[in-house]
């Protein structure tokens, strides 16, 4: 006589299964949603402190700025060229690219976690 478990049955184990993957399911979700939250307020922050007189003229005055422009150093060092802020312009102008980058990334990000976590705690079936 086998002490063994008994095996769930059919229905038990596609519930489980059915459970498991909602879980995960919003997990991502959630996970998701904190990424796209979180790069729109830090947009939202860039464009209001980058977007300034004050910033353009700070950006202005390092551009101009005596280590940028000079020319006895063994490198030669280029001025930047964009009259506005790199971060303004990045967020600005080039905002979907960053998203998406962004969601591609933090997805990839969570598919090996959550198959490393999944392959982790996962239950070995009996063998019949």
């Amino acid at each position: 006589m086998s002490t063994a478990e008994p095996s769930p049955s059919p229905s038990t184990h596609a519930a489980g299964c059915w459970r498991r993957r909602a879980i995960w399911t919003g997990l991502y979700v959630a996970v998701m949603a904190a990424v796209v939250f979180s790069l729109i307020q830090f947009r939202r922050v860039a464009l209001e402190t980058m977007g300034t007189p004050e910033a353009q003229a700070e950006w202005q005055e390092w551009r101009d700025s005596e280590p940028n422009q000079s020319d006895d150093l063994p490198v030669q060092r280029r001025a930047p060229k964009s009259p506005e802020p790199p971060l303004l312009v990045l967020m600005r102008d080039h905002f979907a690219v960053v998203m998406t980058g962004a969601i591609l990334f933090s997805s990839l990000l969570y598919a090996a976690l959550a198959i490393a976590a999944w392959g982790a705690f996962a239950r070995q079936r009996p063998t019949p």
